[in-house]
């Protein structure tokens, strides 16, 4: 099993077959000591409530590629739109300070902002 943060190398494609890790955040809050192998009753009892817990918040399926989570396309507020009004006050800041998704996307386009009569 490759950590979450080490993005390249061979991964299992399906992360169901991970070993699980328990940890005792009242003793270890780093959750450095897992303690799965100590408590193998606890483990047993917890896996079909963390399935029980993951179809109800709407998680699954799980997904262990990393490239292609990070170059899929994230929703967007401003997808499709060509126009984008602002107060005065905003636009003398930079328009960078919106969020991604809420304003035009300026990475690979050109653009232009300006002035309107409005």
């Amino acid at each position: 099993m490759r950590p979450p943060w080490v993005v390249a190398g061979a991964v299992s494609q399906d992360p169901a077959s991970y070993p699980y890790e328990l940890y005792d955040l009242t003793k270890d809050w780093t959750q450095f000591d897992n303690v799965a192998d100590k408590y193998p009753e606890k483990v047993k009892e917890l896996k079909p409530l963390f399935w029980e817990e993951a179809e109800k918040y709407q998680v699954l399926p799980l997904d262990a590629t990393v490239a292609t989570r990070l170059a899929a396309p994230r929703p967007n507020l401003a997808a499709g739109r060509t126009e984008f009004t602002w107060p005065r006050a905003t636009i003398r800041r930079r328009i960078g300070v919106f969020h991604r998704g809420a304003r035009p996307e300026t990475s690979h386009y050109r653009y232009r902002v300006c002035r309107c009569n409005r």
